[in-house]
């Protein structure tokens, strides 16, 4: 039905109510979800999930998105703790930013940011990156 009045506004010009494309709009599922207490969380379809490596909140559990990344889940939670989110206060002060070379950052009220010395770390991370390139010819 929705195909049908696409192509008519196409080939007649004639004009479409937005009201009449919402009707026709699949409807979204609402996915069932549930956090319990113990860090464990509960989803439709798949069941009871044991977390790890989670902090406590304290609030209403409102989206669950779970994805895979390297053959791993994850779960990203938004919880709702119901506090009015407070917006930064403002001076009315402008400040511009020029990034260089030598320092990493000047500003225009003369504040100044050195660059960070990352050699040791970059070190160890190409180091790292090797034993782990080497142990990929392996599997």
């Amino acid at each position: 039905m929705l195909e049908k009045k696409i192509k008519a506004y196409e080939n007649d010009k004639t004009s479409i109510s937005c009201f009449s494309l919402i009707k026709e709009l699949p409807k979204m599922k609402k996915n069932n979800f549930e956090w319990l207490k113990e860090k464990k969380l509960f989803l439709a379809k798949i069941g009871l999930i044991e977390i790890r490596g989670f902090r406590e909140f304290d609030g209403e559990l409102k989206t669950v998105t779970v994805s895979k990344e390297a053959n791993q889940y994850y779960a990203s939670l938004l919880f709702d703790d119901g506090e009015e989110f407070k917006k930064p206060k403002h001076n009315g002060k402008k400040v511009g930013i020029d990034v260089g070379v030598a320092l990493f950052a000047t500003l225009s009220n003369g504040k100044t940011f050195k660059p960070l010395k990352l050699d040791k770390v970059i070190k160890k991370m190409k180091k790292a990156q090797k034993s782990l390139s080497s142990l990929g010819t392996l599997f």
